[in-house]
């Protein structure tokens, strides 16, 4: 007798799982977590220290340009990790990829901890630090549609939300353990900062990481991987056969996740800036806000995640992203008042709740449109492509739009909605879209 079970979101088979909950949520909550970390520190490294200690020879605002240069070579590297890793995780297993990404997010983080400076060793010290972030970029590229592919193929169906809401909350664990540091780093002394402080939020992943590494060692391969490979049902070009007859699910998925993406970049990184620079705030002001969002996101990842198997995952998307698609106005209002109190309501409302509560549902939506055989190749192109073009602008559009509004958030609030707004539409259309890909894929005998 088989003990399949049946999968009530694609149709598949779920084979019994092998690894615990426990460790499996473990092993991929801390690689989450390392991902995003480095993400955030590096950040807040450029805009304190990075500009001086890598590209002195130029003024500190060229410095400080290039300095976000490389943070914004990672992203550049992420859909190219995408492709790359996308493939090899469905091609060899996922297992061995997720090794692989912890891999290089964990070194490239580390090595730019120890990475001798400008003056110790000249050029040399910028170009490495590229190379790092990097690293790190193609890395990351492939390991949030990896943690996504893990959790649903181990968990039982009727737990699959509860399952990868375990390793979503490694996010908002990082974005309160880097603004954390970044409070650290203003109370610290300059010289201090800049000979060995900017080393030490890189070097506490040498910490995380080995733990990562050793746990995520014990995990079994995805029993639904190995279900496919003894069928001899893998497709040797998963990327080419997901772009041909899922295109109409990755256009939606693409911007549901920019629009959801907006939001956080907007709250977490430009909300910072905006708050000291244009409302007058204290910078800790505004990162004890983030802190406090943080804190709340964690709890609406791990409580709405793991009732969303009950609730109904699109229902909790759609929802959160309508509350996302409103709240720019009255949220950067609030903020533009200078009001410490009403600030970190604010941010509550659109961080901690609005983004929260989406995205505990984000890898169990993301993932099961698309068939197992292309799954971990489709959910990571469109994730990342869309990141890329649609999310990670967002900050620097909006403080353009700040500057042609006279300072007033006005116009870029209006931006943030409009982006909120085409996420909500893609989310609407992305059952649909799906669905029209299954028939025409199936129409071309293929997956």
């Amino acid at each position: 007798m088989s003990t399949m079970q049946p999968d009530a979101i694609s149709g598949q088979s779920s084979p019994p799982r092998k690894t615990s909950f426990a460790r499996l949520g473990t092993a991929l909550f801390l690689g989450t977590a390392l991902e995003w970390y480095d993400y955030f520190v590096y950040g807040v490294a450029a805009a304190l220290v990075l500009n001086k200690l890598f590209f002195p020879t130029y003024n500190p605002t060229v410095g400080t340009l290039f300095a976000f240069g490389t943070f914004a070579s990672a992203w550049l590297m992420r859909p190219l990790g995408a492709f790359i890793f996308g493939h090899l995780g469905d091609r060899l297993g996922r297992r061995s990829v997720l090794f692989m990404t912890l891999i290089g997010m964990g070194v490239a983080t580390i090595a730019t901890g120890l990475l001798p400076t400008y003056d110790q060793i000249g050029f040399w010290a910028p170009l490495l630090l590229v190379l790092f972030r990097m690293i790190q970029g193609l890395s990351a590229g492939g390991e949030f549609s990896g943690v996504a592919t893990m959790s649903i193929e181990h968990a039982p169906p009727h737990l699959r939300g509860r399952y990868t809401s375990v390793a979503q909350m490694g996010i908002p664990a990082a974005l309160v353990g880097a603004n954390l540091v970044s409070l650290a780093a203003y109370y610290m002394p300059e010289d201090a900062l800049e000979s060995y402080g900017w080393r030490i939020p890189f070097l506490v992943s040498a910490l995380i990481f080995p733990i990562a590494l050793f746990i995520r060692l014990k995990l079994e391969e995805s029993p639904v991987f190995e279900e496919k490979k003894a069928e001899n049902a893998l497709v040797s070009n998963p990327a080419r056969e997901v772009i041909r007859n899922h295109w109409r699910t990755m256009l939606a998925l693409g911007f549901a996740n920019g629009g959801l993406g907006a939001a956080f970049y907007a709250y977490s990184t430009y909300a910072v800036n905006y708050g000291s620079a244009e409302a007058g705030l204290a910078k800790t002001t505004v990162l004890m806000a983030v802190i406090v969002a943080g804190l709340v996101h964690l709890a609406c990842v791990g409580i709405v995640g793991w009732n969303s198997d009950r609730i109904g995952p699109k229902r909790v998307f759609l929802s959160a992203l309508t509350v996302l698609a409103v709240a720019p106005i009255p949220v950067f209002w609030i903020i533009h008042t200078g009001n410490p109190i009403a600030i970190i309501a604010a941010m509550i409302i659109g961080l901690g709740i609005g983004h929260g509560v989406a995205y505990s549902v984000t890898a169990l939506l993301f993932t099961t449109v698309f068939p197992p055989e292309l799954r971990y190749t489709g959910s990571a192109i469109t994730y990342q492509v869309s990141a890329a073009l649609l999310s990670g602008p967002v900050p620097i559009v909006m403080a353009a739009l700040v500057g042609a509004g006279g300072g007033t958030p006005w116009y870029a609030a209006i931006f943030l909605m409009g982006i909120c707004t085409a996420g909500l539409i893609g989310a609407i259309l992305l059952d649909p879209a799906a669905r029209k890909s299954r028939a025409v894929a199936a129409a071309r005998g293929e997956v």
